[in-house]
């Protein structure tokens, strides 16, 4: 409601302390803006040191309230978006992992589940670490030469927004968060890049931007890594990690004081999340590889 933002494991019939739980602390509800939220005057107010009680309107006796998994303040955000457990194949690196972000600002986080698990232990201070992903994006208004760099969601929603037609210096709604500077101290520009996640059957996640109306999928941008190199009557087997949908190219050279690469063509697409392909080099001299995207 006021200063943090949660993440809970659901169980049945469970009470999570709505409204006078949030996040690990007392919340206090009043128009008295002192001690409403994550205030001195609430801070000051002790937490139960025993066993932590509310009193609910229409049960018989005290209840235990379940607490969060996983929290932040809003320093960091103003309101979290749906999530999921990805398990899809286009972010390898993510799979198994709880993905969500941050309605207003556009910030994306993850958790690992099993350290979510973990720390649905009880214990009100027993939290899994939030880890932040970075968004690499290649605009198709930036100059040819600037190709994916990392951006701010926020940005990448404010550059859609205006090139759609919005003429307001700010995002649309209001937001607190996006008033101020982001964590690295840059000014977002105010309004909300409104995001909300979505899945598709097949595990993969989809971000939904309502400020510029566009849904975008989320991949993985990651180096290829050589899994697996084998040689066989002169035929050099190779096989590399991917990500489907993305084309690569195979570069030889024969030694490593030579300046340019060769291509060995044609280029590959993945249709899967590893890569094989055969070389026949034209002599039995030691040969390096590469592989590169290709545009």
């Amino acid at each position: 409601m006021t200063s943090w933002e949660e993440v809970n494991m659901i169980h049945k019939g469970a009470n999570y302390g709505y409204a006078e739980r949030e996040g690990i602390e007392q919340l206090f509800v009043s128009g008295n803006a002192t001690i409403n939220g994550k205030t001195g005057s609430q801070l000051a107010m002790p937490f139960p040191t025993n066993s932590d009680s509310l009193t609910v309107t229409g049960t018989v006796g005290s209840v235990t309230p379940v607490y969060p998994v996983a929290t932040y303040s809003h320093w960091d955000g103003d309101a979290i978006s749906s999530g999921f457990v990805y398990r899809g194949w286009r972010m390898p690196q993510l799979h198994g992992k709880y993905i969500f972000g941050d309605i207003p600002n556009g910030r994306l986080f993850y958790c690992e589940l099993a350290d979510m698990i973990a720390n649905d232990d009880g214990n009100r201070t027993s939290l899994a670490a939030i880890h932040e992903l970075q968004v690499v994006f290649d605009s198709p208004y930036d100059s040819p030469d600037q190709g994916r760099v990392k951006r701010r969601l926020f940005d990448i929603v404010a550059e859609e927004y205006h090139h759609k037609g919005g003429t307001a210096s700010a995002l649309p709604g209001g937001a607190n968060t996006t008033d101020g500077n982001d964590p690295d101290g840059v000014p977002y520009g105010r309004g909300r890049a409104d995001i909300r996640l979505a899945v598709d059957r097949e595990g993969e996640i989809y971000l939904l931007s309502k400020s510029d109306g566009m849904v975008r999928l989320l991949v993985s941008l990651v180096l290829p890594d050589f899994q697996g190199i084998s040689v066989s009557n002169r035929a050099v087997s190779i096989t590399w990690s991917a990500i489907p949908g993305l084309k690569y190219r195979l570069e030889h050279k024969q030694s490593l004081d030579q300046t340019n690469w060769s291509d060995i063509l044609p280029d590959v697409t993945a249709r899967a999340p590893s890569v094989d392909t055969t070389f026949a080099p034209d002599s039995s001299t030691q040969h390096f590889f590469r592989v590169v995207l290709v545009p």
